[in-house]
């Protein structure tokens, strides 16, 4: 099971497209998405072009939590709530978040973490816990357009660049 892991999207629809024309080319099976799609219609998008599973938080940049909410609703395959959450994907339970500073809230047992917010790549190995930061989409701070695939299978993982 191959899923996409995403944060900070801001708005860039043209990244974004490029993106899951990436996972569908690849047959990937979800996204996990830490924050900052920011406005509504950008969930309505990814409702309307991606079929398969999508988690995700919301960010400190949503436009309309409220609205989000209701247009995800829409959608059968779109699971999307709260700041942080832990999702349970082939046995493994994931601490997602947006902000690092939920990093403290997540228990032992939990090994893998995936957080946003800070636009920057990030991947180390802390007391048995993988964490990683695919950082931004959206590339507007960094100029690059990353975010990471993740084998649940074999728990490899690769990051990506969109172009």
């Amino acid at each position: 099971m191959k899923v996409a892991i995403v944060s900070d999207i801001h708005d860039n629809i043209l990244k974004l497209e490029k993106m899951i024309n990436f996972l569908k080319e690849i047959d990937a099976d979800g996204i996990i998405f830490l924050g900052d799609l920011v406005s509504p219609f950008v969930i309505k998008f990814i409702g309307n072009i991606w079929e398969k599973k999508f988690w995700g938080v919301f960010g400190n940049n949503e436009g309309d939590v409220g609205v989000i909410k209701d247009f995800s609703l829409k959608f059968e395959n779109i699971d999307i709530e709260g700041k942080f959450r832990i999702l349970k994907i082939k046995d493994l339970e994931i601490a997602i978040m947006h902000e690092p500073l939920h990093l403290k809230f997540v228990p032992e047992n939990v090994k893998f973490i995936f957080y946003g917010h800070t636009h920057k790549v990030d991947v180390k190995e802390e007391k048995g816990r993988l964490i990683i930061n695919p950082g931004e989409l959206c590339g507007w701070l960094t100029g690059k357009s990353t975010f990471v695939i993740f084998d649940f299978e074999t728990l490899n993982f690769a990051f990506k660049e969109v172009k």
